[in-house]
């Protein structure tokens, strides 16, 4: 639970160092207690609790967690760890510059957009830091090259958590990186309506409740994503009517609806006519067989 108005104290600046042959730092914490002092420094931070319970203090947030539990940070975003108990995990921290590399290369795809997701910084779910720890352990056990790849395989795992979480900035919320997030959601299922939807994915992917994500999207577009998903295929399926020969069954499924019977009603709802009308009076000289 997050607190109301924590006391956060100021953050210093730390250096810092790569662990001994790596370009990055990896260290793993064993029965120790975590009282770090609230700190920033450039490099990502990848902090996962294997066993045990505590605060995180990220920005101008204080997030209660106990393990499984991971966090996400970006560069010159101050935080720290303390632990109530006994804390065992990791804390991992790379340059940019290493993670940098990865752009532009699609089979890397899915750590640039855990970057591009990170800012201030992550907090996995539960299920999710589950599945990172076995990868974390594997990395542990490795050195050179194949700790790397290690690392590489608890990054892909982070990345596919649908329920990762900003830990936002609560004085100060950069209010356009949401609008930016909202604007690409929306122009995305503007170009992509047959695609199928979820609601509770796509607040994840902006970073929002359900309820919020709804809010807002209304807010938006004068509509409910329903109605506005419904109202651009019902558009598609209009065009396809008035310029191809498809049949309207091909068209319905072609548009993203998942059952003709919905999607004829659907059609006459908006237009006041069924598909096969709204051809014959609009459409090319096309009649089709069994009046499909």
């Amino acid at each position: 639970m997050d607190s109301e108005e924590p006391d956060i104290p100021p953050a210093n600046r730390e250096t810092v160092y790569p662990s001994p042959g790596y370009s990055f730092c990896f260290q793993m914490t064993l029965d120790r207690r975590l009282h770090y002092n609230r700190h920033y420094h450039g490099e990502y931070e990848f902090a996962v609790c294997r066993s045990g319970s505590g605060e995180a203090y990220i920005g101008d947030v204080v997030l209660s967690f106990k393990s499984p539990a991971a966090f996400f940070i970006s560069p010159k975003t101050a935080h720290t760890l303390v632990s109530r108990e006994n804390f065992d995990g990791w804390i991992i921290q790379i340059p940019p510059i290493i993670l940098d590399r990865y752009e532009g290369r699609p089979e890397f795809h899915f750590l640039v957009e855990l970057i591009r997701k990170s800012s201030p910084a992550l907090r996995f779910s539960e299920q999710c830091s589950a599945r990172i720890i076995p990868a974390l352990e594997k990395a542990q056990a490795q050195s050179g090259f194949f700790r790397w790849t290690a690392l590489l395989e608890a990054l892909h795992a982070a990345s596919e958590d649908r329920q990762a979480r900003v830990c936002s900035f609560r004085r100060g919320r950069d209010k356009a990186q949401e609008e930016d997030r909202l604007n690409t959601i929306i122009s995305s299922i503007f170009t992509h309506a047959a695609e199928p939807y979820r609601l509770t994915s796509l607040a994840a992917d902006a970073n929002m409740s359900v309820p919020s994500f709804c809010r807002r999207f209304k807010k938006r577009t004068g509509m409910s994503f329903v109605e506005y998903l419904h109202s651009i295929r019902i558009n598609t399926a209009k065009k396809l009517l008035q310029q191809s020969k498809m049949y309207v069954d091909d068209i319905c499924y072609e548009c993203g609806f998942n059952s003709v019977s919905f999607f004829n009603r659907k059609f006459k709802e908006h237009t006041g006519m069924t598909p096969v009308e709204y051809r014959q009076r609009f459409g090319a000289d096309f009649h089709e067989a069994g009046g499909r």
